[in-house]
Formats: structure tokens, sequence, C-alpha cells
């Protein structure tokens, strides 16, 4: 018997691919503002927000992402996200749930997005990063490789859940920096293969993954 769980970041992606297609959502927040970073790993997106001199907080359930965090100077404490925001009363301009989602079950992504309206402020910004079931290679692969994934959340889904939620979606897609989408031309075997699963599988292949960009409204 192993005396240690088994690490599913191990399929996680490089922190180069990571920082490019998170750097447009770190662009989305003022100097000075604050944002919670949840599932935040070893704080990729926390340095983007620094950078830009954005207040970044990060939590994360892994007590070694959340050391590794720590070792590069960035503020990350060890805890859930349902339980760090109903035990913390602060205020935020952004929350940012980068392959999250996926992990929870419907009632718990609810609860989630009540505490989260409760703890942004007015015009305050969530975003989300998930996966695409509709790509046939994260349906029938990638998105399984996770032991910890839960299910799917497809774009209409999310789209009402966040309006149930009382929230107002400005932004809505599929991002193609991430998952499944359009490699550089100059990554030449990438390419070739995401043409050529194009070209197969039409609407069903290189969309990327699913983006949603919401405001708490009063």
């Amino acid at each position: 018997m192993k005396n240690h769980p088994f690490n599913p970041s191990i399929f996680y992606g490089n922190t180069s691919d990571i920082r490019r297609y998170q750097s447009k959502y770190a662009d989305l927040f003022l100097p000075q503002e604050s944002v919670l970073d949840v599932g935040c790993g070893n704080g990729t997106f926390l340095e983007l927000l620094r950078e830009r001199q954005v207040n970044g907080i990060g939590i994360d359930t892994s007590p070694d992402v959340v050391r590794k965090g720590l070792s590069k100077g960035l503020h990350i404490e060890h805890s859930d996200a349902l339980s760090y925001l109903k035990k913390k009363k602060n205020k935020y301009d952004g929350l940012m749930l980068s392959h999250i989602i996926e992990h929870l079950q419907p009632t718990d992504l609810i609860n989630l997005l009540e505490l989260a309206n409760k703890r942004l402020n007015l015009n305050g910004r969530v975003i989300v990063i998930t996966p695409n079931f509709k790509d046939i290679e994260v349906a029938t692969s990638t998105f399984w490789l996770d032991i910890t994934h839960i299910r799917p959340y497809p774009l209409p889904l999310l789209k009402q859940l966040f309006e149930y939620s009382g929230f107002s979606v400005s932004s809505i897609g599929y991002d193609p920096d991430t998952g499944g989408g359009k490699p550089s031309y100059y990554r030449v075997l990438s390419y070739c293969r995401y043409i050529f699963r194009k070209i197969r599988f039409g609407e069903y292949s290189g969309n990327g993954d699913i983006f949603l960009i919401a405001k708490k409204i009063g």
C-alpha cells in the first residue's frame, strides 16, 4: 500500500502554456484590485497578477503545490473553496476558477457560486475555464486522466448556472489557446495533428476549453 496519495497533476499542462493562455485573463484586473485564485496550484496565475500589481490570494487543497507556491513568495493558503469562502469574510474584485468546477458536484458548484456572489464587490468578475466535453479527444480520453474529475459542465449549462446564481455573463465561448485549441504553426507535429482532427471531426475537435467571464450585478 502506497503511503502517499496519487497526484493527478502529472497530467496538467506545462507552466509556459498556462502563462500564455492565462495572461489575457490577468489583464482584466487593475493594480491594487484583490483576486482570489481557487485551486491555484503552484501559483502561475498569482505570478501573473503580481507582475500587474494586482493583489492575488491563492487557495489549494494540495499541500505539495502550496509549498511550491509559498517558496515563490506568493500568498497561498491550504484550503478548499467552500470552507474558505464560508470562513473568510474578505471581499474580492475577482475570482479565478481555472479547471476547478469539473471537480465539483452540481450542488457544490451552486453553493460555491452563491458564496462567490456574497464575497465579490459590485461588478466583481468570475473567470471560469473548464474542459470542453464537446471535443471528442476530451470526452474520450483527456477528461478521464484526472481521477478527481466528477462531471463536465457544457457551455449552455454553465451559462444557466451563473445566471441562476445572480451573475451577468459578459463573455462565454471556447478559448483557442487552451486544451485542444489551435497550436502554433511553428509546432509542426501538433499543428498537423490539429488540422487532421479538424478535418475528420469538424466542430467536435479543436475548439479549446470552455471559458466564461461573469460579473456580479446589483
